[in-house]
């Protein structure tokens, strides 16, 4: 149930977000979120879309309490005959650069300052996802949002 790894993820995250004044809301948009895969797994992935947001918001809004958006969707959609759940992961923070944007699953590419990122999170997103059947797009404009979008196959 990504669902319950969507849970467990903020309670690891929640108080953190709290702190931050991150405004994160969750949708599911059907009644079934249920996939074919490792749940620790799929956690270490959104961790990681989560931390990557806590970045681009503080990084945009500094201490503005009111400007922080996280919006987390679900909802099952069809490809080539095929049911996937799609999960979104929308930020409004600094956003990716244009130029940056067909470098970001790969190794040790970052756009954080030294010491700020590895470069290694969306690599390793990206393979996980794709280990699961899946794919993981991202739509970005700098100074505007994020939009990260998991694709994972339904269980048969």
């Amino acid at each position: 149930s990504v669902e319950k790894v969507l849970e467990k993820t903020m309670e690891l995250v929640g108080v953190q977000l709290q702190k931050d004044h991150v405004h994160v809301t969750i949708t599911h948009n059907t009644t079934d979120t249920s996939v074919m895969g490792n749940p620790y797994e799929l956690q270490q992935v959104f961790l990681n879309f989560v931390s990557n947001t806590r970045y681009a918001v503080n990084k945009r809004f500094g201490n503005d309490a009111h400007a922080k958006i996280l919006d987390i969707a679900t909802h099952v959609t069809f490809r080539n005959k095929q049911r996937f759940l799609r999960i979104v992961f929308r930020d409004n923070g600094i956003g990716i650069p244009a130029d940056h944007l067909d470098k970001v699953f790969n190794p040790f590419h970052t756009t954080k300052p030294v010491g700020k990122g590895t470069g290694l999170g969306l690599s390793i997103s990206y393979g996980i996802i794709r280990d699961h059947g899946g794919e993981l797009h991202i739509d970005s404009r700098e100074n505007e949002y994020t939009e990260v979008s998991v694709l994972l196959p339904r269980e048969a």
